[in-house]
């Protein structure tokens, strides 16, 4: 019953089809006719995500707030493209995407390097742990589990977290996802993997 079974090499996704993805998240508020002005930009841009779906939904979900070309030719030329060698396993969009976090929203992801990779959690679960840790920053006329759910949605919108292929119910970080959590703490912190304890240094 058991055997072996024919190994499929995954490729990157072709330009065409890494521009449509590029489209749906960068221009989900406007018509590609209203900024075409940002298309050749925009292109090229793409093509530094060399074909990885990840890398380019975070590209589009950051460029997505940005209106004009000056802010489009920043990110383009960022040298943020050419990471030192420590971190060459984080993608630079996915650097990109957490640079340009709000501060409220960087201490609550940086808070998720405690989850091991594949670790599902509810939306509950993860706003709890907010809650205990005074990570919630108080709004007028909400209450502490609406800030927190909040939260949760614009980190679930800039992809960031993604719902978990077992249940809706569940969410997950991609491992990429969560090797970058584990380079963004501004402190020394704990976290278990495996049943040991892991020291993370600041970065």
């Amino acid at each position: 019953m058991v055997c072996t079974l024919e190994a499929h090499c995954l490729v990157p996704m072709s330009a065409e089809d890494c521009w449509s993805l590029f489209k749906k998240h960068a221009f989900k508020n406007a018509t590609i006719g209203a900024r075409s002005h940002l298309k050749e930009i925009g292109r090229q841009s793409v093509r530094k995500c060399n074909g990885l779906p990840l890398a380019i939904k975070c590209l589009g979900g950051l460029l997505c707030s940005k209106l004009t070309m000056g802010e489009w030719e920043s990110i383009l030329n960022s040298e943020m493209w050419e990471l030192p060698q420590e971190e060459s396993d984080i993608l630079p969009s996915l650097w990109f995407r957490f640079k340009h976090l709000p501060p409220h929203l960087r201490r609550c992801f940086a808070y998720c390097l405690i989850f091991p990779k594949n670790y599902e959690f509810k939306t509950s679960e993860l706003v709890y742990l907010w809650k205990a840790e005074d990570l919630l920053q108080p709004i007028r006329n909400k209450t502490t589990d609406e800030i927190g759910e909040d939260n949760f949605n614009d980190l679930i919108s800039r992809s960031f977290f993604q719902v978990s292929s077992r249940s809706d119910q569940y969410f997950t970080m991609h491992d990429l996802i969560n090797d970058l959590a584990s380079f963004v703490p501004g402190e020394f912190c704990f976290s278990l993997l495996g049943g040991r304890a892991v020291i993370h240094p600041p970065i």
